[in-house]
């Protein structure tokens, strides 16, 4: 199974669906991220806000479409949106764990 550009083509719809919102929410300009289709075993996808990358398992996309596309790929937005919006988020205060799915991704 491969991704088709149909599907791809949907993915970075709702990417441009996400930013929309969270650039009329929080009042910023976000720019469209590099989507990667490359990420492998059980994880669904991974967001790099270093590289302004999202990562996206191609076989579980094509196994699960609908529910990736509805769940994974704004999941995925929110962690690079939440590098914008809370910079601090992604970083560690002295030597505690940062919780990625914390209070400033939840928003």
């Amino acid at each position: 199974m491969q991704v088709t550009a149909e599907m791809k083509e949907k993915v970075n719809a709702k990417l441009r669906e996400c930013i929309a919102i969270a650039n009329k929410r929080y009042n910023i300009d976000l720019k469209f991220p590099t989507v990667v289709y490359m990420k492998r075993g059980t994880t669904a996808g991974t967001a790099n806000y270093r590289t302004w990358t999202i990562d996206i398992n191609p076989i579980l996309l094509v196994e699960n479409f609908e529910d990736m596309l509805a769940d994974t790929v704004p999941h995925e937005m929110a962690h690079l949106i939440t590098e914008v919006v809370y910079p601090h988020a992604h970083r560690r205060t002295y030597g505690q764990k940062r919780s990625p799915h914390g209070a400033e991704w939840q928003s």
